[in-house]
């Protein structure tokens, strides 16, 4: 059986600090999602070596934030990756951090992980109008996705409620 854990960790490192390393030895995810990476590519690695506090040689596939500081997500997997994407919708809006897909090779067909984080916004604001943006080119991927017949899980912090 696969596993698939997510973790909005608001600061990879910061979430290294406090004992996630020790968390995932204990869980032991085949797949790991994470939102609010917060960190450039080269320290989440760090992290996620061998000797790192994230521990294990993990496969690992991230899309940092276009603004330094923020966002960010990430897939790290104990199984290879056969192809990843980073990109949904419009070219108009920035989605950077915000949406990952991998997929895997599982016993039961391809399957596509996407890590996404949907920023949160503001009523009558530019940010809930971007958000809305966002949602809207998530809907007609998962419809494609759908549409293709292929397992799926969206995982990540989505930001939504019911009204």
């Amino acid at each position: 059986m696969l596993s698939i854990a997510t973790v909005n960790v608001n600061g990879v490192r910061a979430a290294a600090r406090k004992g996630m390393g020790e968390w995932l030895a204990a869980a032991k995810p085949d797949i790991l999602c994470l939102q609010e990476v917060r960190a450039p590519s080269e320290e989440l690695a760090k992290l996620a070596s061998a000797d790192g506090a994230l521990g294990d040689d993990w496969h690992i596939v991230d899309q940092e934030a276009s603004a330094k500081g923020r966002a960010g997500v990430a897939v790290l997997s104990r199984i290879p990756f056969t192809e990843i994407r980073m990109d949904i919708g419009p070219e108009e809006f920035d989605s950077a951090g915000r949406w990952l897909e991998a997929d895997f090779e599982t016993k039961a067909g391809k399957l596509t992980v996407v890590s996404t984080y949907v920023h949160s916004g503001e009523a009558g604001t530019p940010k809930q109008v971007e958000k809305y943006k966002f949602l809207e080119a998530m809907e007609q991927r998962m419809a494609e996705l759908i549409a293709g017949g292929r397992l799926a899980a969206v995982v990540g912090d989505l930001n939504v409620g019911h009204t």
